[in-house]
């Protein structure tokens, strides 16, 4: 969403040619043009608007694999105020921190702030958390993995290009987590998302197939969402499809959102309809006028408490 045009930007990639294309469409769904191929709406980084006119600019600074990198510092956070450049957050040297501008290669920020005009995000490969506001950037913690699963210190700020190339190459499987996104808060409460250079096409129940986690900053606790039971409150139907599995859930204003194919809700509840189930009526007429085909379905849910 282009929040300064009101607009929807929709990127689509297609694998086998290689090609991305670039559509813009109105609020409404009206399409407006595109940007063309191989062309970004954007320029090189993401806008998120924090309030009061403020909004926190994510430049790209990733390196090309093989590259030496720059010897200059880029801040991975601006606070712009409308288009003047306000302050910058969190310096690196893509020279001095190579490994880290090359494996990592991009800041995942979420597509707004919160109610209180923070953004949270997780320095890739470091899995430090930082509260983001226009005012500061405050390191809340850091995110620890296994060694097995992390890319170490010796390789994050190295300056040896060979070295971090090599590295690279051993990143592009499930297994090795390259940043942490859809950082977000309620209460107690810490939600986010792992994310891996390829990701499994279906929900597991195995370790390298979790993406979505809860953590419960007061008893030290976490858990997956892949793992989490469907009960009443869903009308013991999924709530987290294979689209949210692998881009994660959204926050916004008080809501958290998902998305379901079709296909996954019918084959779900043809397994329910012997059990004398009562769907709420906006179920009930979903099931009644569409089919396995039909568009994919966005999942509201509020959280408890």
């Amino acid at each position: 969403m282009d929040g300064e045009k009101q607009n929807i930007i929709v990127r689509s990639y297609n694998y086998n040619t290689n090609n991305e294309s670039v559509d813009i469409y109105s609020p409404i769904g009206v399409k407006l043009g595109q940007a063309g191929k191989n062309k970004s709406a954007y320029p090189a980084g993401r806008k998120i608007s924090l309030e009061d006119n403020f909004s926190a600019f994510v430049p790209d600074f990733s390196v090309p694999v093989g590259e030496p990198g720059v010897d200059t510092v880029y801040n991975l956070i601006q606070i712009y105020q409308k288009d003047k450049l306000i302050r910058s957050f969190l310096p690196y040297n893509q020279k001095k921190n190579l490994g880290f501008c090359t494996i990592g290669g991009a800041l995942s920020v979420p597509n707004t702030a919160d109610d209180r005009g923070n953004v949270y995000v997780s320095t890739p490969l470091e899995h430090f958390l930082y509260k983001i506001s226009k005012d500061t950037a405050i390191k809340l913690g850091q995110f620890i993995f296994p060694a097995d699963r992390s890319v170490s210190d010796d390789i994050i700020y190295s300056e040896d290009k060979n070295a971090v190339a090599k590295a690279f190459k051993k990143t592009s499987g499930i297994k090795t987590i390259l940043d942490v996104s859809n950082v977000f808060f309620h209460k107690n409460l810490l939600f986010f998302k792992i994310n891996t250079r390829q990701f499994t096409s279906f929900q597991g129940s195995e370790g390298v197939y979790l993406y979505n986690f809860v953590y419960d900053t007061s008893s030290g606790k976490a858990f997956s969402l892949e793992r989490a039971t469907i009960d009443s409150l869903s009308a013991y139907l999924p709530v987290l499809g294979n689209n949210s599995h692998v881009k994660g859930l959204v926050n916004y204003k008080g809501y958290i959102y998902s998305t379901l194919s079709s296909f996954q809700l019918f084959s779900a509840y043809d397994k329910l309809k012997s059990g004398n189930i009562k769907f709420p009526a906006v179920i009930e007429k979903y099931f009644a006028t569409q089919n396995r085909k039909s568009n994919p379905v966005i999942v509201r849910m509020r959280i408890k408490g």
